[in-house]
């Protein structure tokens, strides 16, 4: 089953007009999205550094969100932020080397990953577009 990691901050939660020590909100339709996307592939979060990966995981629970994740983990073994080897470590970890399609709400980072050869799904529109562009890339109709 291809491995789908998702950037979760800000692509599923955010703390938009909220104090940043406080608990994230999660976007509109994420559940809906994870949900349609957990019925064909196995899903792994990612984030900076500076989210710790328990307290992500906490948000995710308090979502309705934290069956649908195998994996969540940051990028702080490998430096503050994700990158593009910040992805291929955590796919190679996660024993997906090779077909993982990052989801990501930050402009700059997916142009950096897609310059490095890795398929991303922009999410920074309505959620509900996310799955059927998922599966478009997965089947390789649309190339990274």
């Amino acid at each position: 089953m291809q491995l789908i990691l998702i950037d979760l901050v800000p692509a599923l939660l955010r703390w938009e007009g909220r104090d940043a020590s406080g608990p994230p909100e999660a976007r509109d339709g994420a559940v809906d999205m994870v949900d349609e996307l957990f019925s064909d592939f196995r899903l792994a979060g990612i984030a900076d550094a500076d989210h710790p990966a328990a307290e992500l995981r906490e948000a995710l629970e308090r979502h309705d969100l934290g069956l649908y994740f195998d994996n969540v983990g940051t990028s702080s073994v490998l430096g503050p932020n994700v990158t593009p080897r910040v992805v291929r470590r955590i796919a190679a970890a996660l024993g997906e080397p090779g077909g993982t399609i990052l989801v990501t709400a930050r402009p700059g980072l997916a142009a950096v990953l897609q310059r490095s050869g890795i398929a991303v799904v922009r999410a920074d529109g309505p959620l509900a577009e996310v799955p059927d562009a998922v599966r478009r890339m997965a089947s390789g109709r649309v190339s990274p």
